[in-house]
């Protein structure tokens, strides 16, 4: 029986110590203190700290950096558009052999309509179905060809249009002050975009806007 007593003393001692320990290394602990607050009866009850959204946000000015970089970046795209048009070095070739095809069709026609009240030989038949198959075959090698070039062109043209959302762009032509310091960037600017606007238009699929 003593042992028994001895035991429960022990034991709700440590537990009574412990507890005490908790207590005050809540009060010692500094880190605690910004966030438990004490209420109307005494009780701890934890407070939210307010979020501080300047830590997120953007700088107010751009350096004259940010915006000469901005202005390489519209460069380097606009000059990608003479290198792409260049490599369509199938387009004059099609465009020669596409009139020439035309003028057979053409023949072909004006013999067709010429023999519609005789009989057609089974040897012009062959001869005309052979011509057929061949300008289809050229045309379907034609349309492979210019849907690259299109999808070349059209991915470049979106590109080019997405520079009207570069903030930065937008601030120096906005800006009267930063538009003077940068003219001389600006005219090269204005005539590299209007070589490239020529170049796309050629394309009749195809327009910068």
């Amino acid at each position: 029986m003593k042992n028994l007593f001895l035991t429960l003393f022990l034991t709700g001692f440590g537990l009574g110590v412990l507890n005490a320990q908790q207590k005050d290394s809540l009060r010692k602990d500094s880190t605690h203190k910004d966030f438990l607050k004490k209420g109307s009866k005494g009780k701890i009850k934890y407070e939210h700290r307010k979020f501080d959204s300047t830590l997120f946000s953007e700088n107010a000015a751009a350096t004259r950096s940010d915006y000469q970089e901005s202005l390489e970046k519209v460069f380097l795209l606009l000059n990608q558009v003479p290198e792409i048009t260049e490599s369509f070095d199938q387009i004059d070739f099609i465009d020669a052999h596409m009139d020439l095809e035309d003028t057979a069709l053409a023949i072909l026609k004006d013999r067709l309509s010429q023999s519609a009240d005789k009989t057609l030989n089974i040897r012009n038949l062959q001869m005309y179905n052979t011509l057929l198959d061949e300008l289809t075959k050229s045309e379907g090698n034609y349309t492979k060809y210019l849907d690259r070039y299109d999808k070349q062109l059209e991915d470049i043209k979106n590109r080019i249009n997405a520079l009207r959302k570069d903030t930065l762009m937008l601030h120096i032509f906005r800006d009267t002050a930063l538009k003077q310091s940068f003219n001389p960037q600006l005219q090269d600017l204005k005539d590299q975009w209007r070589l490239s606007d020529s170049l796309i238009k050629q394309n009749p699929r195809s327009s910068m806007i």
